[in-house]
């Protein structure tokens, strides 16, 4: 064998190794030519499995030489034209790093630049989905724009007749369906056109939460229908909060009816009244059941069917003296220098202490013998009631409202600078 030196003419037919990209996804005219490498990209780490798993998003920008960012980028290009379908981790697979999971669409374009030597299987004919549906995506000349064929094979005897429906050459009988390109879930199959069987059981739980003014669940050839489904079969049986980071009194409970109502009455009357919290109720009020049961989110993981079955929803702070609360906030100003009005939950603290201190005041009037004490200074004696006990501390307005104010700090002061002495 002869060895090429540099500047030397070669032929590189059958000389390299690379990632492949298929003609059909070169002629999409609408994606970057970036894109499309990462589709090459994702193919050469499927092979033979059909779907891209265990590669983390740094060795998939490090192939070709460019930043997670603009990675995710062209993933997004790619979902967005129905190419790929990502599974990101959820729940304890979230908490220990997993990686995400890729799987491919089938586009109508590739039926143009379909193989057609022997190796070609016409079909890939294996189950590529988390659940084991066996799923056959198979290419079909009858489907329409926008839709995506699945063939689900039904498997029959293999026989020595060619003539016998059984014989290789005769394949296997096909059952072709159509099914919209977006319901379709990787993880799920045909769940989404066939309505599933709910047991009497879940059936009362469902309609439990519909009742009340919650997000409904009515049909059920949804895939939200169908994930409530079995969430609520692993409630009842125990093993929901099984590897989810809740305290270990629920996992291995079984949750009665009786809880989950006392639970989403709760959590009704907190999403639809205004004198409870939260004050901003949009989100809650489009919350499915699975969230409602754990809600999965990149900054907090919680459970709102456990917060509701153990807490009362809680008032929303009522300013009941405004004029005592304006004192509070601008001697707490002038004392510390910090401007904390900014904040709802803030204010909520000045409007608690301003509540509080008036009704202590009122409660100890008898003690002033005649001496009037204004608003501005019931202020100064509560928040130097506060510095004269924690000495040069920083504080909040946590401190003004808190029960160690008001059962010791505030008493003990009023007693020594405040309350005349008889």
């Amino acid at each position: 064998m002869n060895v090429l030196k540099e500047g030397q003419f070669f032929s590189p037919y059958k000389t390299f190794k690379g990632i492949f990209i298929p003609f059909s996804i070169l002629e999409i005219k609408e994606l970057h030519i970036m894109a499309k490498v990462v589709y090459g990209v994702l193919l050469y780490h499927a092979r033979s499995k059909g779907y891209c798993k265990e590669t983390k998003q740094q060795t998939l920008a490090g192939f070709i030489g460019i930043s997670r960012n603009q990675l995710n980028l062209h993933l997004n290009t790619l979902e967005k034209h129905k190419l790929i379908y990502r599974e990101k981790p959820k729940g304890v697979e979230y908490q220990k790093h997993k990686t995400t999971c890729y799987y491919f669409y089938w586009h109508n374009s590739f039926k143009e630049h379909l193989r057609t030597d022997e190796n070609n299987t016409s079909g890939c004919n294996m189950d590529i989905t988390p659940n084991g549906c066996n799923m056959d995506i198979t290419p079909n000349n009858k489907g329409i724009e926008g839709r995506t064929e699945h063939s689900f094979l039904k498997n029959k005897k293999e026989c020595n007749d060619p003539k016998e429906p059984g014989h290789r050459s005769f394949r296997q009988e096909i059952i072709t369906r159509d099914i919209p390109l977006d319901g379709l879930d990787p993880c799920r199959g045909k769940e989404t056109k066939k309505d599933i069987h709910c047991p009497k059981v879940i059936k009362q739980f469902l309609d439990i939460w519909n009742k009340y003014p919650v997000r409904k669940h009515l049909k059920q050839n949804t895939i939200a229908y169908t994930k409530a489904v079995d969430d609520l079969r692993r409630l009842i049986r125990g093993n929901f909060f099984d590897g989810l980071p809740v305290d270990n009194k629920f996992k291995k409970r079984k949750f009665t009816l009786e809880e989950f109502e006392l639970s989403i009455s709760r959590f009704s009357k907190m999403i639809t009244n205004i004198l409870y919290y939260p004050k901003n109720k949009k989100f809650f009020k489009s919350m499915s059941v699975s969230d409602f049961l754990f809600l999965h989110t990149s900054i907090e993981a919680k459970s709102q069917f456990l917060f509701s079955l153990e807490h009362e929803p809680k008032f929303i702070e009522v300013d009941i003296n405004p004029k005592l609360t304006s004192a509070i906030i601008k001697v707490f100003q002038s004392t510390i220098g910090t401007n904390y009005t900014s904040s709802l939950q803030q204010m909520d603290k000045f409007m608690m202490s301003s509540r509080r201190l008036n009704k202590y005041f009122n409660d100890n009037k008898r003690r002033l013998d005649g001496r009037f004490y204004d608003d501005k200074r019931k202020a100064n004696v509560l928040i130097q009631s506060v510095l004269f006990d924690v000495g040069d501390k920083a504080i909040t307005p946590g401190w003004l409202c808190s029960n160690e104010t008001f059962n010791r700090r505030l008493p003990n002061y009023c007693e020594e600078h405040v309350w005349v002495r008889r």
